[in-house]
């Protein structure tokens, strides 16, 4: 049994806990109020700078990092199915997918984003477990490792470009090798790394554009965004499979921001990400399979025709 095979087992295991849990409706209530304190939390403690924002201009910066984020999320949808399969001929069922379990990763969590898509290609019968659960991996693995990769690479390029050709070699030799999935391929695993490091990048502009257009206008460059936000992250991603990602990047957020801007103002834009993100995974999520079924329906009727 290789070492993603054994990893793999363990989370299954973990998973069957999981699922006990989800079974709980009072779990599940629990988790959506704590939601709830914890944006009205951020509220509280950000109210001196809610009531100096200027509201008829925030929505512009608003509308804007939506569209860089909804791009980004096409690009990790892509990536998803290329991890998978190593081709794009079922993206469209591998992107429903993506998309119906989308909301999963924030509330309740990473095990019932993962278990989501476990029962989908369940009922489908298209994809074994064990390729499943390499493909969740790798996907995982892929955006930390990225993400380190970002954050090395605002220290020192050539060590950026060394902690990238490491996650290459982690994730296109570590895992196993197959023959058609993205692990076993790596010229494929490459192309899927490098687009990682564009969703990183896109990460990076939102938060740039928060910083200069909300919080500290004209004071914050695009490197520290992209520092700040690929360790953070990063962080964040390692806490995927706790509820909201147990506020990791929140406090990673405030720890790395706070050297040059006021905890407030900081808090203020955590509530700024949090409330974006929410909207735009809600939004985009059902937009996506609204576009996705009418593709479907337009391929149905031209093959009836």
């Amino acid at each position: 049994m290789n070492q993603g095979s054994k990893v793999f087992t363990g989370l299954e295991k973990i998973k069957t806990r999981v699922n006990a849990l989800r079974g709980n409706p009072w779990f599940s209530r629990l988790l959506f109020l704590l939601s709830i304190l914890y944006l009205l939390a951020l509220l509280f403690l950000s109210r001196s700078e809610v009531a100096n924002i200027n509201w008829r201009t925030v929505w512009v910066s608003f509308l804007v990092c939506m569209g860089l984020y909804y791009l980004s999320m096409l690009f990790q949808c892509l990536n998803w199915s290329l991890i998978l399969h190593g081709h794009t001929r079922d993206l469209r069922e591998n992107s429903e997918i993506y998309f119906k379990t989308l909301l999963m990763r924030r509330l309740p969590g990473g095990f019932w984003h993962w278990l989501g898509r476990s029962n989908l290609y369940g009922d489908l019968g298209t994809v074994n477990s064990t390729d499943l659960g390499r493909a969740n991996l790798s996907e995982w693995l892929g955006l930390i490792l990225t993400g380190l990769s970002c954050f090395v690479a605002t220290i020192n390029v050539y060590l950026g470009l060394a902690a990238f050709f490491l996650s290459w070699l982690i994730l296109a030799f570590g895992l196993g090798r197959q023959n058609k999935s993205a692990p076993g391929r790596p010229v494929l695993m490459l192309f899927i790394l490098a687009i990682y490091i564009a969703c990183w990048v896109l990460g990076a502009l939102i938060l740039n554009i928060l910083l200069n257009g909300i919080i500290a206008p004209a004071n914050a460059s695009l490197l520290l965004a992209l520092k700040v936000w690929s360790l953070s992250g990063a962080v964040a991603t390692l806490a995927f499979f706790m509820p909201n990602g147990a506020l990791i990047r929140e406090f990673t957020l405030s720890a790395l921001l706070t050297p040059w801007f006021e905890l407030p103002k900081v808090i203020m834009l955590a509530l700024q990400i949090r409330i974006i993100f929410t909207i735009s995974d809600i939004l985009f999520a059902l937009l996506s399979l609204q576009i996705l079924k009418w593709i479907g329906g337009s391929k149905s009727r031209s093959t009836a025709s």
